[in-house]
């Protein structure tokens, strides 16, 4: 038998609004902790993996240890705030003391091998589980925030290591303007995509929310192009994201090194998908929160964003922590979602998405005649095909929705975003390019898998 050629995780080469992973035409949709996976040696992230696959959910974002968070930040148990002797990153400590972690200070000319054990096995089990990993390579340490504690926890600040770069401000750190501490950033990169360079299963971010300490966009541009450099002649080549904004921004450019654009907070409307489908990436939001605990908001957002043509969801699932590594614990009054509810919901999401040969189907705001009072409708196709429909509820209660169609007969089944299929299918028959859909009574949201009759 011929032997299978390995590739990475690529855009689909027939639309690249979506991904093709091992021959598959593929969507990431995930419910994920909060990146701290690797860094933070006390998360079972076996366990973690172990209920992502048995979950359904293929994707998990990562963070390498250049940015942490101080312990029970927004949160109990925030696994991205770990105890203060009990944190991994890819640079090895001195034998100096004076961190403000209370360890040793770093050493930048060296390597930690306990965190590239941690991260080499963390690619190979997400391998075996098929879920896809956002290695997100730097972050901003959020200078506006507590004054600066952030920044002081980093290997990058003066006070925390032995390499004698000098005080720099938080907003200079991801601008090119020090060069000392550019190689230092420059040798991270570089050892990292050696290390874990043979997965098929990851791409790179580029930084987590560049917007927010004046990251420099040739900044940004120098790592994309690092990236592809040292892969430069390797077997596998892989995706670089780029984190454009928290909710909306309108993208006139876009680097040739980047295929991914990522977006955080896509409220109330997934703009950031309509507005940009014509670029030609991927689009991806691998972060929510800060809508309460429940999981409505989360749910809306989801599908919203992947029925208007989204391509990746991952959800910021605060319920994962050290100690419940299944994610079952209750979020009480947090301002972040998680737990086994949302992620219910998001797994209908991915059979959904799953149930359409969705590469043939694009956004089709124009064969919506009539939301029936829908408070937001959106609608992919593929026309004469299939139809993906998400309604969401506005008041009064939704009265019959039409769809320009070509004429024929068509198989109608409804979605709970909550529950699951609701009913039995129907064939409904399209007259003079007009199919009538009768929703019916429904909660928040409702979806419709719409098939042409055979």
């Amino acid at each position: 038998m011929p032997t299978m050629t390995k590739t990475a995780l690529s855009l689909h080469p027939a639309n690249p609004h979506y991904f093709l992973f091992r021959g598959k035409p593929t969507v990431l949709i995930t419910s994920g902790e909060h990146y701290a996976a690797v860094l933070n040696p006390d998360f079972d992230y076996r366990k973690y993996l172990d209920t992502l696959q048995a979950e359904g959910f293929n994707h998990t974002r990562l963070f390498v240890g250049v940015y942490r968070e101080r312990p029970e930040e927004h949160w109990p148990r925030n696994p991205l705030g770990p105890v203060p002797d009990r944190f991994l990153c890819p640079f090895g400590r001195s034998g100096q003391p004076g961190s403000a972690d209370g360890g040793n200070r770093f050493d930048l000319e060296t390597w930690d091998e306990r965190f590239f054990v941690r991260l080499r096995d963390f690619c190979q089990r997400a391998d075996e589980r098929g879920i896809v990993i956002e290695i997100n390579l730097f972050c901003p340490h959020y200078a506006f925030h507590a004054e600066g504690a952030l920044w002081k926890l980093s290997p990058f600040h003066a006070g925390n290591n032995v390499n004698g770069l000098g005080e720099i401000p938080a907003e200079e750190v991801y601008t090119r303007q020090h060069k000392a501490l550019q190689k230092y950033q420059d040798a991270m990169v570089r050892k990292i995509v050696q290390e874990v360079g043979g997965h098929d299963n990851l791409y790179y971010e580029i930084c987590n929310e560049p917007y927010c300490d004046k990251v420099s966009m040739p900044w940004q541009h120098h790592v994309a192009e690092l990236i592809l450099e040292e892969e430069k002649g390797k077997p596998l080549r892989h995706l670089v994201s780029w984190n454009v904004a928290n909710e909306f921004a309108l993208v006139s450019e876009v680097h040739p090194a980047i295929s991914i654009l990522n977006f955080h907070y896509p409220r109330p409307t997934p703009r950031c998908v309509t507005e940009n489908f014509n670029l030609g990436r991927l689009i991806g939001c691998n972060e929510t929160g800060f809508d309460g605990a429940a999981a409505e908001p989360y749910r809306i957002q989801a599908w919203q964003f992947m029925v208007a043509g989204g391509g990746l969801f991952n959800h910021l699932d605060a319920s994962f922590c050290v100690g419940d590594e299944g994610g079952a614990r209750d979020m009480g009054g947090a301002n972040f979602g998680g737990g086994p509810v949302i992620r219910k919901q998001l797994r209908i999401l991915k059979d959904f998405m799953e149930s359409f040969d969705f590469v043939r189907m694009a956004p089709a705001p124009s064969a919506l005649a009539d939301a029936g009072g829908a408070a937001a409708a959106y609608l992919l196709a593929e026309p004469g095909k299939q139809y993906a429909l998400y309604l969401r509820r506005g008041e009064p209660p939704p009265g019959p929705v039409g769809l320009n169609v070509p004429d024929g007969r068509y198989t109608v089944q409804w979605v709970d975003p909550c529950m699951g299929l609701r009913g039995t299918p129907e064939t409904l028959t399209a007259v003079n390019g007009k199919l009538t859909l009768g929703p019916g009574e429904f909660g928040p949201d409702i979806a419709a898998r719409i098939l042409k009759a055979s």
